[in-house]
């Protein structure tokens, strides 16, 4: 929640009065993006920034997932990752490629 009340701040101090955002409609906001998000990385892994890509957040999590992604300019890039594993929904794994096997298992 801290990091929400921060963002809550910053978004009152940009929009500085001019106009009304009610509580509900920021947290909404804030919830979505938690959820919803990508971290996108440059081609070295290092972090970007946050991006939303509505079609991609569809997608279901997996530990052993059929798809991967990338990152080329603002845009998602999906391709296939295992061909032996079938799914009727293809899934992709929601946290970092660079994630040890260590981190992982915590993970998964």
């Amino acid at each position: 929640m801290e990091m929400y009340y921060t963002i809550r701040v910053v978004v009152s101090n940009f929009l500085d009065g001019d106009v009304f955002v009610n509580e509900e409609t920021i947290f909404q906001t804030f919830c979505r993006i938690q959820i919803n998000s990508f971290m996108v990385t440059d081609p070295n892994g290092v972090d970007v920034g946050l991006a939303l890509y509505p079609r991609a957040a569809r997608l279901d999590h997996s530990c052993i997932p059929e798809l991967q992604y990338l990152f080329s300019n603002r845009e998602i890039i999906l391709y296939g990752y295992d061909s032996s594993i079938h799914s009727t929904a293809p899934r992709i794994n929601y946290y970092e490629c660079m994630t040890t096997t260590e981190e992982s298992k915590l993970i998964c």
